[in-house]
C-alpha cells in the first residue's frame, strides 16, 4: 500500500508507550486488512501496565503492541476473501468485529471442539510488532487479520460504538456462562458487576435465566445491573463479613445458585461464592488473570459432598460472535449499554493518559483509544 500506520508500544510497567510508525502491508491470500476506530482498555491491559504479571513484563523488554478489545472496518480484502466468517457479503469500508486471536484448528483441544483452549492460541497473541505484519495488536491505526481469524460484519443499524466490546468483555461473558451450561430457569449470580458483570447479567437473562443476582460494592453498577435485567443485587457494603452475604445470596436464591459467575477478580470471593450455590452447582472462574495473586483457598469437602463443579474460563469460541453482536444490536438503544461503550475518549498520542485514567476509574465505562483522531487520512 506504500503507506504507514502508527502503534503504541508497550516496553514494561512504568514506561511511557512509544508510538511507532510501521509500514502498511496488503493483506495476504485469505487474509483482512482492518482500520480500527476504536479500542478500550481492558482490565488485562491494566495488569499488564501496573507490571503484575511478570511473563509479560519480560515479554514487553523487546516491546509488545497490546489491546484488543477494538472495532473498525474493512480496509482492504486480501484475494479469496468475500465473506465474512459467517458468509455475509464482505466490502470494503464494512464496519467490522472480529476474534483477537485465532485457534489453530489442529491440536487436541481444537479437534475436540474446544477450540478457546487451543494449545498455540496464546503465542498468537505475543507476536513481536517489529516483525511483519507489524499490526498484531489494538492499540494502532491497523489490525492485520491473519487468515482463518474470525471476523463478523456488523448488521445494518449498529455503529462501530455499539460493538466495542463485543470481541471482549461481552464474548467472554457470554462464553463463561455457556460453560456453566446455563439453561432457562436458572439461578444464575455474577460476582462483580463491571463491565464483564454487566454484560453477563444482559447475556444470562438473553439465555433464559430464572433469576440472575449481582453482587457488587459499588451503588452504580449495581443499578446498572438492575437496568439490565437483575433481578436481585447484593451490595457487599451492607455485610460485615462473607457469611452474610452467601447467606443473603442463599435466601434469594431459594436456597442457593445453579451457576456462580466470578469476574470480581478478587481470590477472596471465590470460596463465598462456592458456598452460595445449591447442590450440583457450577463455579465459573473467569475473573483471577493475575500471576502471583491468583490464588484462592476452597474445602475440597465444600466441594466434593455437594457435587459442585469447578471451571475456569479463558477465551471464547469464535463462532459465539454472532449471538453476542445479535445481543448487543438489540440492545443498542439500551442507556447501560450505550454508556459501556462510552468512556472518555483519548487520541492514540494520550494513550499514557488513557492508563491513568483506566486505573483510578472505578466505574463500568473503560476509557476508549478514538483511532480517527490524529490517524491516517
Amino acid at each position: 500500500m506504500g503507506a504507514t500506520g502508527r502503534a503504541a508500544i508497550f516496553f514494561g510497567s512504568g514506561k511511557p508507550f512509544k508510538l511507532i510508525e510501521y509500514p502498511v502491508l496488503d493483506p495476504g491470500p485469505g487474509e483482512v486488512l482492518a482500520r480500527l476506530d476504536y479500542t478500550s482498555i481492558c482490565g488485562s491491559d491494566v495488569h499488564y501496565w501496573r507490571g503484575e504479571d511478570p511473563v509479560m513484563e519480560d515479554l514487553a523488554a523487546n516491546g509488545l503492541l497490546l489491546g484488543h478489545e477494538t472495532v473498525g472496518h474493512v480496509e482492504r480484502l486480501g484475494s479469496g476473501v468475500t465473506t465474512d466468517s459467517a458468509g455475509q457479503p464482505l466490502a470494503e469500508g464494512d464496519p467490522i468485529v472480529f476474534a483477537y486471536f485465532r485457534p489453530c484448528g489442529r491440536c487436541r483441544a481444537c479437534t475436540q471442539g474446544r477450540v478457546n483452549a487451543c494449545e498455540t492460541v496464546m503465542g498468537g497473541l505475543l507476536r513481536p510488532p517489529s516483525e511483519p505484519p507489524h499490526f498484531v495488536g489494538a492499540f494502532a491505526d491497523y489490525y492485520h487479520l491473519r487468515r482463518g481469524q474470525y471476523v463478523l460484519k456488523l448488521p445494518d443499524g449498529m455503529t462501530p460504538e455499539h460493538g466495542i466490546s463485543a470481541n471482549c468483555a461481552a464474548a467472554q461473558s457470554w462464553m463463561g456462562l455457556l460453560r456453566g451450561g446455563v439453561g432457562p430457569g436458572e439461578r444464575v449470580v455474577v460476582q462483580g458487576a463491571g463491565g464483564l458483570g454487566l454484560y453477563a447479567v444482559a447475556a444470562a437473562k438473553r439465555m433464559g435465566a430464572g433469576q440472575v443476582v449481582a453482587v457488587d460494592a459499588m451503588a452504580d453498577r449495581l443499578a446498572a445491573a438492575t437496568a439490565l435485567g437483575a433481578d436481585a443485587t447484593v451490595d457487599v457494603t451492607e455485610f460485615g463479613d462473607p457469611a452474610g452475604r452467601v447467606d443473603r445470596v442463599r435466601e434469594l436464591t431459594g436456597g442457593g445458585a445453579d451457576v456462580v459467575l466470578e469476574v470480581a477478580g478478587v481470590p477472596g470471593v471465590v470460596d463465598e461464592g462456592v458456598r452460595m450455590l445449591a447442590r450440583g452447582g457450577r463455579y465459573i472462574e473467569m475473573g483471577q488473570i493475575t500471576r502471583g495473586s491468583d490464588v484462592f483457598q476452597v474445602p475440597a469437602l465444600a466441594l466434593l459432598m455437594r457435587n459442585i463443579s469447578l471451571v475456569g474460563v479463558a477465551l471464547y469460541d469464535p463462532q459465539i460472535l454472532r449471538d453476542v453482536v445479535g445481543m448487543l444490536g438489540d440492545l443498542r438503544a439500551d442507556p447501560v449499554i450505550t454508556r459501556l461503550g462510552s468512556g472518555h475518549r483519548y487520541p492514540l498520542e494520550d494513550i499514557d493518559a488513557a492508563f491513568a485514567d483506566a486505573v483510578a476509574n472505578r466505574s463500568a465505562e473503560r476509557p476508549v483509544l478514538d483511532l480517527a483522531q490524529g490517524g491516517p487520512a
